[in-house]
């Protein structure tokens, strides 16, 4: 079998079993129930009231035991979340498994009696990473039970007989099967048909599947694997699928145009090459994920809610603290720095980024001299450069921590159970325990470990890559309940830099890094970390304003609709020479899908381009209100799919509308714009965000030019000692601290003022100032409309605040 890999991570959660086979079949309800669609079923379908109601019958024939299937937890919306897994294979009748092709190919031909009817659309699916997730149980990289296997969602079942009888198709499964080569009779072949053979019983629907079972890389013209085109023209046009008897059987001729086929491998740069999506491109049919088709999979909800739940709805003043105290570089020593992640995810590198470690000649590694400073132990190489016991690597930690020296630990520790032991220790040295997770993506994990050369411990190419996914599977999350000061997550390789030059001032405080100009969203986009504010900017003179500010060096524009001025903003972008980072937003009178199209529409109009760069959704209220925000949400991630923006973010989201927006989304939000300045430091949200890699920008950072702020005596004093405006302290403030600003700026010296703030040397604050500017924390905000008080879970407050 070809597929590289398995889902991502192992979620272990209890369930019950259905009892019977009806409860299941119940569960899934049958296709009299679904809403019919009228005229829509193929014209050029035969219906006859002999065939009206499939005379095939996996139900009828299978072990009541094949049904059993864990069917338990919901999400807040009332979706099963938990996994459908089969744990018994089924004995259908009406259908059989043949060889064909030299045994290149195996497929399952269901018998249909009664009158003969034609089917020419077919509905096409690949098996492994889109009907089914692997569940990740097995010991080894392959499933090698029936109950390795989970059906994508609930939706499939009813999604796959909807399409049989409402719309007239032919399902048909083509799968690529390398692991069977020619044992068509074999435990790796029984375990295939056994779980297809699973899913008709649960469709009673007649389901083809086409096999390739051996893969000749010799000779591609000759094989049967996707993309080669051979598993649709020579299999199931032929006479094997054709409607009849004997040799009267007749083939019909497939609408391509109506035809469709859906696989997980669709980009040249994913594991498989893009397999899937070739393969329909050779036949000449339309292709879509299963993300796209059947929405997102239980396993990608169960991780959600698991990461949710790992975030403490009421966070820990300690935790604010310490993050505090992170991100504004006063952190201080000796603390215990817990590293989690698989192989490949980047723990050595990040050790050698806190570290300014390098390896020697005999490769191990050595220590800057500073004193305090960062020890780095690792069990892989505690014995002089070899492995040795967790035991040895506590023992030397203590030690180091007794003498004043922070310690990382180099190791996977992707359980509470492996993680204990360090925290455990940091409570007996009374020190805190810190853990970062990194967690870049399954495909930059799979391309690391393959490209590595040389490594100790032999976790390299192809086998090595199947280690590092099967790790993938064992990680648990890291949770506040474990006792943990601290949790980071760096799902990213400037993510994990940032961390560990954050984490390297514990020893080196005095280290100065630089800003860094543009933070990435994706692979492929980032943001400037300066953008330029156009709220109430006048509509007379905004595009003269907007273009020479344009010249002066921004580089990124925020706007909205209820701005009054997207068309002005428009005039001045059609004349700048720059590749202008363009922030939109979805107003809050928007509560439909229909409204957001519409909007949308409007303002890429006004701008008189295809596509923006970030679409955010500006204000929760409405939407929550009417309770449409998963409706609004899914017509902005269609906004993405239509290529009309790159990105999607929220605007004046607390934490109750993030968990909420979490839960229900596809494509989450990787911006949250809030306001923010020191009056208002919003430490709480930051740790929320932090969590689910969403990047906090601050609106409103200089406070409407407010006495309160600017003229704040503590903001005053550190502007004279290092020689800066009290504007320049405040945005410097959260730029430090890694923090995306958007000041609205008119004044051409104004904006110099804030645009040096990001020229190389420029003055950086000290830990010691930073941690005052932290510290003035009220609450206050500039931007306090009423209708985000109230006892909504996205308000603020029940009350509006009276500020004296």
């Amino acid at each position: 079998m070809d597929k590289k890999e398995p889902a991502t991570k192992k979620a272990k959660i209890e369930g019950t079993v259905a009892p019977q086979q009806s409860s299941l079949l119940n569960f899934f309800s049958s296709s009299s129930s679904f809403p019919k669609k009228g005229n829509n079923a193929a014209k050029d379908t035969v219906k006859d009231p002999s065939v009206a109601k499939p005379a095939f019958s996996d139900k009828q024939a299978a072990d009541s035991e094949a049904k059993k299937t864990v069917i338990t937890g919901r999400d807040d919306d009332g979706n099963v979340t938990s996994a459908i897994v089969p744990t018994h294979a089924p004995t259908p009748s009406n259908v059989r498994w043949e060889s064909l092709h030299d045994q290149h190919v195996l497929v399952r031909i269901p018998r249909l009696s009664g009158n003969p009817f034609v089917r020419r659309k077919v509905a096409a699916f690949d098996l492994d990473g889109t009907l089914f997730k692997w569940s990740n149980e097995s010991p080894g990289f392959w499933p090698n039970r029936l109950e390795h296997y989970e059906l994508w969602n609930k939706g499939v079942i009813r999604k796959l007989q909807s399409l049989y009888d409402d719309e007239g198709c032919l399902l048909v499964l083509f799968t690529n099967q390398g692991g069977i080569q020619k044992a068509h009779s074999g435990k790796r072949a029984t375990l295939v048909k056994s779980i297809v053979d699973w899913l008709a019983s649960l469709l009673d629907r007649p389901l083809c599947a086409i096999a390739s079972t051996r893969s000749t890389k010799k000779s591609p013209d000759s094989s049967f694997h996707k993309p080669s085109p051979h598993m649709w023209h020579k299999v199931l046009a032929s006479r094997i699928f054709g409607q009849g008897s004997g040799l009267d059987r007749t083939v019909p001729e497939y609408d391509l145009a109506a035809s469709f086929f859906v696989g997980d491998s669709a980009d040249e740069d994913d594991s498989q090459g893009g397999v899937d999506r070739k393969f329909a491109s050779n036949v000449g049919i339309s292709f879509f994920t299963p993300e796209d088709y059947f929405g997102p999979s239980n396993k990608e909800l169960r991780s959600k809610l698991q990461q949710l739940d790992c975030t403490d709805r009421t966070i820990p003043k300690e935790v604010v603290e310490a993050r505090m105290s992170l991100l504004g570089g006063y952190l201080s020593g000796p603390i215990l720095l817990i590293l989690a992640g698989v192989q490949g995810s980047g723990k050595s590198t990040f050790c050698q980024q806190i570290t300014g470690d390098h390896e020697n000649d005999n490769g191990r590694p050595t220590q800057d001299t500073c004193t305090p400073k960062w020890i780095w132990l690792s069990q892989d190489t505690i014995n002089n450069g070899k492995s040795g016991k967790r035991e040895k690597v506590e023992s030397e930690a203590r030690k180091a921590i007794q003498q004043g020296n922070s310690v990382i630990i180099d190791r996977m520790h992707l359980d509470p159970e492996q993680r204990k032991y360090f925290v455990d220790l940091a409570n007996e040295c009374n020190i805190p325990s810190h853990v970062v997770l990194l967690n870049p993506p399954k495909e930059v994990i799979i391309e690391r470990v393959k490209n590595r050369i040389n490594h100790p411990g032999k976790v390299e190419g192809e086998n090595g890559a199947k280690l590092a996914v099967a790790s993938m599977s064992r990680l648990v999350l890291p949770s506040y309940s474990e006792g943990i000061t601290l949790i980071s997550i760096a799902s990213s390789e400037f993510a994990a830099a940032r961390l560990a030059m954050l984490y390297r001032k514990v020893a080196s405080p005095d280290i100065t890094d630089a800003l860094c100009p543009t933070i990435p969203l994706s692979s492929s986009l980032a943001i400037p970390v300066m953008t330029l504010g156009t709220m109430g900017i006048g509509r007379r003179t905004c595009t003269d304003t907007i273009s020479s500010l344009f010249q002066l060096g921004f580089e990124s524009v925020d706007t909205a609709p209820t701005y009054k001025n997207e068309d002005k903003i428009g005039e001045a972008l059609r004349t700048s020479k720059k590749n202008v980072f363009i922030i939109a937003k979805v107003p809050k009178r928007a509560t439909t899908s229909e409204d957001v199209k519409e909007e949308v529409n409007t303002t890429l109009e006004k701008f008189q381009r295809k596509s923006i760069d970030l679409l955010l959704l500006h204000w929760p209220s409405d939407a929550m209100a009417r309770d449409t925000l998963r409706e609004v949400w899914q017509a902005m991630e269609q906004c993405v799919k239509d290529g009309q923006c790159n990105a999607l973010g929220v605007c004046n989201f607390n934490q109750g509308a993030l968990t909420h927006l979490l839960r229900i989304c596809t494509i989450p939000p990787v911006v949250n714009q809030v306001e923010r300045h020191p009056l208002l430091g919003q430490f709480d949200l930051i740790e929320f965000c932090s969590r689910h890699n969403i990047l906090v920008q601050a609106h409103t950072p200089l406070g409407q030019g407010s006495e309160k702020l600017l003229g704040n005596d503590i903001i005053q004093k550190i502007a004279n000692e290092v020689s800066l405006s009290p504007a320049q302290v405040v945005i410097l403030w959260n730029l430090q601290q890694g923090i995306l600003v958007v000041p609205k700026s008119t004044r051409e010296a104004h904006a110099k003022e804030l645009l040096s703030l990001l020229s190389p040397g420029q003055k950086r604050l000290s830990p010691e100032q930073m941690k005052a500017l932290d510290g003035m924390d009220k609450g206050l905000r500039i931007v306090a409309p009423p209708f985000m008080y109230g006892s909504s879970v996205y308000c603020w407050g029940e009350q509006m605040p009276s500020y004296k």
